[in-house]
């Protein structure tokens, strides 16, 4: 016979909005409304509170030694795997896109004008 061991854990009181299992190991990443990025190593949760905004989207890159998180307001966010800080944060990301892109149109309406 074959055991499994099946184990369920439940700390979100919301909705998931992103999960994300970390390259070539066996962490997993969750984070959602509650705007808490969790760990889960084991069983085990680590929480990251406030980051902002609800998280929408947790990516692990290859690299391994970051999360990259998306919140409800857009911005995007650099998690250290080392210190378990947000490391770095780009706001308004989604408005900086429009802006540019009318920017570049503005300036091939000007190009093809001449």
């Amino acid at each position: 016979k074959q055991w499994y061991q099946r184990r369920v854990v439940i700390t979100a009181g919301n909705k998931v909005g992103g999960m994300a299992f970390a390259p070539r190991s066996e962490v997993l990443f969750s984070g959602g409304l509650e705007s808490v990025l969790v760990k889960w190593l084991d069983g085990q949760p680590q929480f990251l509170p406030r980051i902002g905004q609800g998280i929408k989207h947790v990516l692990c890159p290859d690299s391994g030694d970051v999360v990259v998180i998306v919140t409800e307001d857009t911005a995007v966010h650099i998690v250290s795997l080392n210190t378990w800080t947000v490391k770095f944060k780009l706001s308004n990301v989604l408005r900086r896109v429009a802006e540019s892109s009318r920017t570049c149109a503005s300036s091939e309406m000007v190009s093809t004008a001449s």
